[in-house]
């Protein structure tokens, strides 16, 4: 009985390794640039998958980059004293 306890403590962490992976896959990676109506880059924008937490900010030259869930169809995209914008995702904003 020994042999099976053991065999089962170490099926364990291969088991949750397997499946941390798989959720791992289930991503895209969403990058670009959020720019200003004169087109300079907006620093510390923030940029969200809609209706989630999941997302970032831009860097000094309003560069972002950041992996979204599968699912994710539209991004927010926010800054201080720029009107919010909802925009969809599809293949011009995601970069593999």
């Amino acid at each position: 009985m020994n042999s099976k306890r053991l065999l089962l403590r170490a099926s364990i962490p291969v088991l949750l390794l397997f499946l941390s992976l798989s959720l791992f896959a289930q991503t895209k990676q969403i990058s670009g640039k959020v720019k200003d109506s004169r087109g300079q880059g907006v620093i510390g924008a923030s940029v969200v998958v809609k209706g989630t937490q999941t997302g970032t900010t831009t860097d000094g030259d309003g560069n972002f980059s950041f992996n979204a869930p599968e699912s994710a169809t539209q991004l927010t995209i926010s800054a201080v004293g720029f009107t919010t914008k909802h925009l969809d995702i599809d293949a011009s904003t995601m970069r593999h």
